[in-house]
C-alpha cells in the first residue's frame, strides 16, 4: 500500500487468479478504510456548526474506519473498556499476534484477528496469564464461545435497526452503552452513534464550553443532539482533533 495526501494505492496479491476472491478482498478493504462512505451530507451539515466546520476543513477526506467483522469490533471494544488508548492498543496487538493466523508476504509477517474458535479454545486462564483482567477475560471468552458454537451470530446485527442492535449488544455480559455505541459507529456503520459515556469525549466538550465541571454522560448526550443525525461523523472528527492536539 502506498499513499499521498489525496489518494491511497492498494495492491491485492493472491497465489492464484481468483477473481471472486479478489473482488471480495477489494470490497472488504473499501469497507475497512471507509472508502465506500459518502460524507457529503455531513460536510454540508457541518458548514453551519461552529465546532465541526474548522475540523472538517482541517481533516476533510477523513472517513470512519470499520472493523472487518462485528466480532472483531466487539472484542476490540471490550479490550478498550476503562483503560488508556495506548494500553488498549498493546493488548489488541498482543491478542492478535498470539492467537491470530500469520501470513508472510514479501518477507513481512501479517496477522489476522483471532477467530472466535481460537479464543474459545484457549480459555479464561490463558487470557489472564497474558495481561487481561479476569473480568475482561471472562467477557471475551464467553462471547467467543457463544459465537463459535453458533449460539449467537453477531453478523446478523448488520441487518438490524439501531434500536435492535443496541438491545442485542446490551444483552451480553460485559457490554454497556459505551461499548455498544462504538460498535454502532465502527462495526455497523450507523451514522448517528455517539459514545456519550466516553471520558475523553466528555473532557474535550467540557473544555470547549470552558466549564470547570466535566460533562456527565447525560449532558454530553444532550449536547450531541445538535449534530444528529451525523453524530458518528462528528465523533470521528472530534477524536481526530484530540489525537492531533487540536482544541475545539
Amino acid at each position: 500500500m502506498s499513499r499521498d495526501k489525496s489518494s491511497i494505492d492498494i495492491t491485492i496479491k493472491s497465489q492464484k487468479n481468483d477473481i471472486q476472491a479478489e473482488n471480495l478482498a477489494r470490497s472488504q478493504i473499501l469497507r475497512i478504510i471507509g472508502a465506500d462512505q459518502n460524507p457529503s451530507e455531513f460536510y454540508e451539515f457541518s458548514a453551519s456548526d461552529d465546532i465541526l466546520k474548522p475540523l472538517v476543513s482541517h481533516f476533510k477526506g477523513l472517513r470512519i474506519p470499520q472493523t472487518l467483522s462485528v466480532y472483531e469490533g466487539l472484542i476490540t471494544a471490550i479490550i478498550g473498556q476503562q483503560i488508556s488508548t495506548s494500553v488498549a492498543s498493546m493488548l489488541r496487538s498482543l491478542i492478535i499476534e498470539l492467537y491470530g493466523d500469520a501470513t508472510d508476504i514479501d518477507g513481512q509477517t501479517f496477522y489476522s484477528f483471532p477467530t472466535p474458535q481460537s479464543i474459545a479454545e484457549i480459555g479464561v486462564e490463558e487470557l489472564v496469564k497474558n495481561k487481561f483482567s479476569r473480568r475482561k477475560a471472562e467477557y471475551i471468552h464467553s462471547i467467543s464461545e457463544k459465537e463459535a458454537s453458533g449460539k449467537i451470530d453477531l453478523e446478523t446485527t448488520r441487518k438490524m435497526t439501531i434500536e435492535e442492535a443496541t438491545e442485542t449488544f446490551i444483552s451480553f455480559r460485559g457490554v454497556g452503552p459505551w461499548t455498544t455505541q462504538w460498535l454502532l459507529i465502527k462495526s455497523l456503520g450507523f451514522s448517528d452513534g455517539f459514545p456519550s459515556g466516553d471520558l475523553a469525549l466528555q473532557k474535550i466538550l467540557s473544555e470547549h464550553l470552558t466549564t470547570n465541571k466535566k460533562m456527565t454522560s447525560e449532558e454530553a448526550l444532550e449536547f450531541s443532539e445538535r449534530w444528529a443525525p451525523h453524530r458518528s461523523w462528528a465523533t470521528t472528527y472530534i477524536f481526530a482533533a484530540l489525537r492531533n492536539g487540536i482544541k475545539l
